[in-house]
């Protein structure tokens, strides 16, 4: 998750390439951005060769919200804002669109490029094929989500509860921590002790790359990756031994 104050105003309003009207860096132009699109589509063909549907559909879907203009509403009204989140349906409407929209194309780049391989590991190699995936992002988007508002409310010091949190990072950190469990119970097959060390280091570069790319806030940058890391600890312990013993 990615953090950035929202003005009460809703001045920022999503560009044609994503990202922030008034916010978005000057050289996040549509070249860098079909540039790293491009990249993206290589990793896809070359490390998934099969082609899972559900990771191919969370690609697609994140790749559409930040490309097509208005797919998503303004980034004031789709960002998790724990102030304007307390109806039920807010919650889930702003979960959801948080998770699919990006501040910039770096940033979707980053992390589609993270959720290829998590969703490949997950949906071919581990214990979670299509349905099963499905399922775990959509637990995966409230939990961490809803964390995150508690956070927010319990811990007024760190001033979030005003924020406006975007990017499927949340996601991703809770999709590696089921991965650790994958890892730890039966092993996902050849790939015994890896997952525990590349996760640690992607957490530094990814806060770095979005402090350096994103003018995310670190506080907050390190909150929404603790409340998905904290979400895949709630999935493993409790949720999976109801939804996904088979």
């Amino acid at each position: 998750v990615s953090v950035k104050t929202v003005p009460e105003s809703g001045m920022y309003r999503r560009g044609g390439y994503g990202g922030y009207g008034g916010y978005r860096r000057p050289r996040d132009s549509r070249g860098l951005a079909l540039s790293l699109a491009l990249h993206l589509a290589q990793q896809y063909g070359r490390l998934l060769p099969s082609k899972p549907p559900v990771t191919t559909l969370l690609l697609a879907a994140n790749v559409v919200a930040f490309f097509v203009p208005d797919v998503l509403p303004a980034v004031s009204e789709s960002c998790i804002n724990p102030s304007k989140m307390q109806a039920p349906g807010a919650f889930l409407t702003r979960s959801f669109r948080a998770a699919f929209t990006h501040a910039d194309a770096v940033h979707l780049y980053a992390n589609m490029s993270s959720m290829i391989f998590k969703g490949y590991w997950l949906e071919q190699r581990g214990r979670y094929p299509a349905q099963k995936l499905l399922l775990l992002v959509i637990e995966l988007v409230v939990t961490s989500s809803a964390i995150y508002c508690v956070m927010a409310r319990v811990l007024p010091g760190i001033g979030l509860w005003q924020s406006c949190a975007v990017g499927f990072s949340a996601v991703l950190f809770a999709m590696k921590v089921v991965l650790h469990d994958c890892e730890a119970r039966e092993g996902v097959r050849g790939r015994r002790g890896g997952f525990q060390t590349a996760s640690w280091i992607e957490l530094l570069v990814g806060q770095f790359v979005s402090s350096q790319y994103g003018g995310m806030t670190s506080v907050g940058l390190a909150v929404g990756h603790g409340c998905g890391v904290l979400a895949g600890l709630v999935h493993v312990h409790v949720t999976k031994r109801a939804f996904y013993a088979n």
